[in-house]
């Protein structure tokens, strides 16, 4: 009776998968069986996004009523982003992070592509030393603290204080390209911040997707 059972069971969970993929074969956009790895950009596509983000950045003299923060707005040069910078200078720290998430909701959808852009080992290696990127550890501090790649900065997206973690995220520099990273494997750590960062207005995100994992594999500590 109970090797009938398994019997049955079987054919059932066999007859299933052979009518899944029958219909997945003749479906009109049918679905990859095994999950493709995101093709990782090219060094020129990052020599680009590293120039634009070089060109684009108007910075924001310190607040009156925060001498403490200085902050960064990626603006073009033109009378009406001027304009839009001289209004965000009378905005205290809290209206002008508001103020960039509304106009960011309210704005075209977030590029969600950006987070299919991708770099390799090699890349790491290359820009690791280049003022131009920004590296970032999105693993927990307890991790990041026993080591990291170059001089990445620790930011954590799912930390205890949200407020502060929003804060940091503000205030990264806006003429960078940003370089992120987590374990690696099956960690969605990165894919999280860049989503964060993105929502916040940030752009050029690339994520290393080997992450510490690869790094120390490849005799890296």
């Amino acid at each position: 009776m109970h090797k009938n059972f398994i019997k049955e069971a079987s054919a059932i969970v066999i007859l299933s998968l052979l009518l899944a993929i029958t219909y997945n074969y003749f479906s009109a956009k049918p679905l990859p069986l095994i999950a493709e790895a995101p093709k990782a950009v090219s060094n020129n596509l990052l020599e680009s996004a590293a120039a634009v983000a070089s060109n684009n950045t108007i910075a924001i003299p310190e607040h009156k009523s925060d001498k403490t923060t200085s902050t960064l707005i990626n603006e073009k040069t033109n009378k009406d982003s001027i304009k839009q910078v001289k209004h965000l200078q009378k905005l205290s720290k809290e209206e002008l992070q508001k103020n960039e998430v509304e106009q960011i909701k309210n704005s075209s959808k977030v590029e969600k592509e950006n987070l299919q852009k991708t770099v390799t080992y090699e890349q790491i290696k290359e820009k690791m030393n280049d003022n131009r990127f920004f590296l970032i550890d999105a693993r927990n501090t307890d991790d990041y603290s026993k080591g990291h790649i170059g001089n990445a900065i620790n930011l954590f997206p799912h930390p205890d204080d949200e407020s502060k973690y929003m804060e940091k995220i503000f205030t990264l520099p806006r003429d960078k390209v940003f370089l992120i990273y987590c374990n690696g494997g099956t960690c969605d750590l990165s894919h999280k911040l860049a989503e964060d960062m993105l929502n916040a207005g940030h752009k050029n995100i690339f994520i290393f997707v080997g992450g510490w994992e690869e790094w120390t594999k490849k005799g890296n500590k």
